[in-house]
């Protein structure tokens, strides 16, 4: 998959384009819905496949602050890339984008700039001032450019719809089955390995410290299954504070990857959470953590998995 960034796009970039626009923070079911009917559309008209999105998140620019994200963008474009995408566009997310009216988004970006010829859009895509653009706006104002457009509806769970927003509550209350469900896949934490204080080598079960974005479940841990070059192993995953072994207030999530020997620093990981063992606990004493860490992990390695 190709990634261009905004000025970088040219016309000619893209063969018989077939795009879609959002955010797609989760990429969950819906998103997966808009995209392979892109990639259904491409491919019986024997073009392209392509998703236009935004960096940063919108919500950064027009309140201040995002939101924690489900996926931050390089898992995003790790999702993308797996259902087969051909390109993605980042469109650097300004206060001039967001001013932008919905017409000249179209006329300039998508006309212009992109060359789209077809759009796919889901029901919650918008784009423009005061988010005035979405799919009949390019059907019923644009037909002079000759795109053609198909407007998706919301795909829903249980009968209400699935949404990302929806998601977050489900992860922030622990749901992860109700969270995967609406995913279509266990809900992951994604980011770069960062230099901790080793306390975990020291207790004689080593742990990555991840550096993420991502909303949070609540504190406990967790068995997981982490991504590493293109393997996968059985882990722990501690979300908390440490009570035991700091006074530290937080701390980003800490991953024991089960028969694992080697150098994590700076690289990438994908920790699919399938499941709270326990809560946060404070033990006595180091020793008594170690006991319980251990147990943990024995329990990880005796635990079905479908991820």
């Amino acid at each position: 998959m190709q990634v261009h960034r905004g000025a970088l796009v040219r016309p000619d970039s893209f063969r018989q384009p077939v795009a879609t626009l959002g955010v797609f923070d989760g990429v969950h079911r819906g998103h997966v819905q808009v995209l392979q009917r892109v990639l259904a559309w491409a491919e019986r008209c024997q073009g392209e496949s392509v998703a236009i999105t935004f960096d940063p998140h919108p919500l950064q620019i027009l309140k201040g602050t995002p939101p924690a994200l489900l996926t931050p963008l390089p898992y995003k474009l790790a999702l993308f890339e797996e259902l087969g995408l051909n390109h993605t566009v980042l469109l650097s997310f300004t206060q001039a984008l967001a001013d932008l009216s919905a017409q000249s988004f179209v006329d300039d970006i998508l006309a212009r700039q992109l060359g789209t010829r077809r759009l796919v859009l889901g029901p919650d895509a918008f784009f423009g001032k005061n988010r005035e653009g979405n799919a009949a706006f390019v059907e019923s104002y644009h037909s002079d450019h000759g795109i053609e457009v198909e407007a998706l509806p919301f795909l829903t769970r249980q009968g209400s719809k699935i949404s990302s927003t929806e998601i977050r509550r489900t992860v922030r209350r622990g749901q992860l089955d109700e969270a995967a469900a609406m995913l279509g896949r266990p809900f992951a934490l994604y980011g770069t390995v960062v230099r901790g204080d080793g306390r975990g080598r020291v207790l004689g079960y080593p742990t990555a410290n991840l550096a993420t974005e991502q909303v949070l479940p609540p504190l406990g841990v967790y068995f997981a299954y982490t991504r590493l070059a293109g393997r996968s192993y059985r882990s722990l995953c501690n979300i908390g504070v440490a009570p035991t072994v700091t006074a530290a207030r937080a701390t980003i999530p800490e991953i024991h990857l089960l028969d694992f020997d080697g150098d994590l620093y700076g690289q990438p990981l994908e920790v699919a959470l399938l499941q709270k063992l326990r809560a946060e606990m404070q033990f006595a004493d180091r020793g008594a953590l170690v006991e319980q860490i251990g147990r943990d992990v024995e329990l990880v390695r005796t635990l079905e998995c479908s991820a």
